[in-house]
């Protein structure tokens, strides 16, 4: 059995908002096992939001469950 593993980085998703001086933009990071997402980070700074999510864990914002 092959085990695939991805990484898969937006370091600014919202690179319009970011530039205009909006707070609409966030880091992303998450982690892709054999094509399927198992854990995720979101992290909006401005906002002081962090949001992450591992498979069969459920979500949580601030490490406060969803």
């Amino acid at each position: 059995m092959e085990r695939s593993l991805c990484i898969v980085i937006d370091p600014i998703d919202g690179t319009k908002e970011f530039i205009k001086g909006k707070n609409e933009w966030s880091t992303f990071i998450c982690a892709v096992q054999n094509g399927k997402p198992t854990i995720a980070s979101i992290l909006m700074p401005d906002k002081h939001q962090h949001f992450t999510a591992i498979k069969g864990k459920g979500v949580r914002l601030n490490r406060a469950a969803l």
